[in-house]
C-alpha cells in the first residue's frame, strides 16, 4: 500500500533572470550555477533557479514571491560559505 505523494522538492523555477540591487559589497564577485552577486551589489539569480516561495501565512503574491527568492537564493549562497 501506498501511504505517500511524490512531489516535486520547489514550487517554483524562474523563467527568466531576477536582477536585484542589495547593499551587499563582497570583496570579490561571487557566481555559483544559479546566482551570482557582484562587488556592487547586484544580485542576479539566473533563469531556473527553483525556490520554494514564501514560508508560514505569507500568501504566494508578488510581493512575497519576490522576497521569498531573493531571501532563498542569499540564504544559499550563505549555506555554501560564499558570503
Amino acid at each position: 500500500m501506498i501511504f505517500y505523494e511524490i512531489r516535486f522538492r520547489y514550487k517554483y523555477k524562474l523563467s527568466e533572470d531576477y536582477l536585484h540591487q542589495t547593499e551587499l559589497r563582497p570583496a570579490q564577485p561571487i557566481s555559483t550555477d544559479y546566482i551570482s552577486l557582484n562587488t556592487d551589489g547586484q544580485l542576479t539569480i539566473k533563469k531556473s533557479y527553483a525556490w520554494d516561495g514564501p514560508s508560514g501565512p505569507a500568501p504566494d503574491t508578488p510581493n512575497s514571491m519576490r522576497g521569498s527568492l531573493v531571501h532563498d537564493a542569499l540564504y544559499q549562497l550563505m549555506r555554501e560559505q560564499d558570503i
